[in-house]
């Protein structure tokens, strides 16, 4: 007897057991749902131009898979709300219809197996109508103008900014940080106005250095006057108004000094393919350390037109008055003036031009003049003489007499259509004086402007 109870004693024991373990292990295999990086918590769009989206990611366990519905909700809660159509991925887009007021969405996520149902942190969305282009962010001080796509209280790099009032640049503590960068562009618009931005001193080691770092495509800046400003880095892609051009810079000029150690120039030191710079002239020095220097750009993958230079510029080899090297078949230098007291190599190679350094790859050089007289053009062997029939698609451009660019036919030779063709909406013209600029607004530029060969 007792050995039949033992028996069916052990029977029960290996049962239990096995309900136990089979128990068990089904609740050790219920997926478990981690939010691994919530939606961020504030987003502010501009009214009309909205491209942002919310995002979260997620993990779970026991190879289950994940779902997810984002909700709207009329109160800063993810309790309730309303479940958004077609909204089931990890990345949602901001509605671009939305008006002005604040939106608030989560997202439910749920998995195979099981799993509980997990919710997100909520996601407050301010749609505001500043930084468009109707209603463009203010910029009157410096402290303004640091603000300029810095993403302070939607002041980011794809906003619209407008500039009112003249700027003297005044940073007792930081050095100036550079409008957008390599990896995040400036893709908004910057319209100076025609007031001046003065004595922006920068002194660095880095590359990327200028006004703007990198304008992006479809960013633009323009009716800038940059006034006295001093660049001095011992990096590469230095400029005046900016590093990298891949937008339109317009209507601007540069006073001062810029510097670097190569693709430096003294509107941009890199125009990228794409890139527009028109209707603007420097009257700064550009010099580099290295390769690729000119008056208005010193690498040209892009355009350059209507635009003329009178600054010192030099490099070590591929330096011209107006750009330093044209590289590809779509690069183009067009209808531009080179009017430098000197252009210089510190080599004995070639690659100097009273236009352009040197053209690789191609490229289209027209209607391109440059003075006669007055410009020294050498490297290290000596003085490079150039003839004055030089032809308009010659890196040297053609030769002119001072008649033409700032004497008695200044006024009528600038605008004819049959050289250089500037346009007299945005440049003013007069006999004895080089061109002017205006404004695309048609005010006039707030300083007296004075550039001279």
């Amino acid at each position: 007897m007792n050995s039949k109870n033992n028996i069916l004693l052990a029977i029960a024991a290996v049962v239990m057991m096995a309900v136990c373990f089979n128990s068990c292990k089904k609740e050790d295999k219920i997926p478990v749902i981690t939010i691994i990086r919530q939606p961020d918590e504030n987003t502010v769009v501009t009214k009309g131009s909205i491209t942002e989206t919310i995002s979260l990611s997620a993990s779970v366990t026991e190879k289950a898979t994940l779902s997810y519905q984002w909700y709207s909700n009329t109160a800063n809660s993810n309790t309730g709300g309303t479940a958004i159509s077609d909204a089931t991925k990890t990345n949602f887009a901001i509605p671009t219809t939305l008006v002005e007021g604040t939106y608030f969405y989560f997202c439910e996520i749920s998995a195979t197996g099981g799993a509980t149902t997990v919710r997100s942190n909520v996601a407050v969305v301010t749609v505001t109508d500043e930084g468009s282009p109707s209603n463009p962010y203010i910029v009157n001080s410096t402290e303004t103008l640091q603000k300029v796509g810095s993403g302070d209280n939607g002041w980011a790099l794809n906003k619209h900014y407008r500039q009112t009032s003249n700027i003297t640049v005044i940073i007792d503590t930081i050095e100036w940080a550079p409008i957008g960068t390599t990896s995040a562009h400036f893709t908004g618009s910057y319209d100076g106005g025609g007031y001046s931005i003065t004595d922006l001193n920068i002194s660095t080691t880095a590359n990327t250095q200028g006004l703007f770092g990198y304008i992006g495509s479809g960013g633009a800046v323009r009716n800038v006057a940059l006034i006295n400003v001093n660049i001095n880095s011992t990096g590469s892609y230095i400029g005046g108004i900016a590093a990298y051009n891949s937008g339109t810079i317009e209507n601007c000029y540069v006073t001062g000094t810029v510097s670097g150690l190569g693709s430096v120039g003294g509107l941009a030191g890199y125009n990228v393919s794409g890139g527009e710079i028109k209707n603007c002239y420097t009257t700064c020095n550009a010099a580099g350390s290295n390769i690729y220097v000119g008056g208005i750009a010193g690498y040209n993958a892009g355009t350059v037109a209507n635009c003329y230079s009178t600054g010192q510029v030099t490099g070590t080899n591929n330096v011209g008055g107006i750009v330093g090297v044209n590289v590809n078949p779509s690069a183009t230098v067009q209808q531009s003036v080179a009017l430098n007291v000197e252009v210089s190599i510190t080599t004995a190679a070639t690659g100097v031009g009273r236009v352009v350094g040197s053209v690789s790859n191609g490229g289209t050089l027209a209607k391109n003049y440059a003075r006669e007289a007055g410009m020294t053009l050498k490297n290290s062997e000596g003085t490079i003489t150039v003839s004055s029939a030089s032809l308009p698609s010659d890196k040297n451009g053609t030769g002119l007499n001072a008649l033409f660019l700032n004497g008695s036919e200044s006024g009528t030779w600038w605008p004819n259509n049959s050289y250089a063709g500037y346009n007299s909406a945005l440049w003013s013209f007069n006999a004895n004086r080089l061109p002017h600029l205006k404004t695309t607004t048609g005010i006039a530029f707030s300083q007296t402007q004075n550039p001279a060969m």
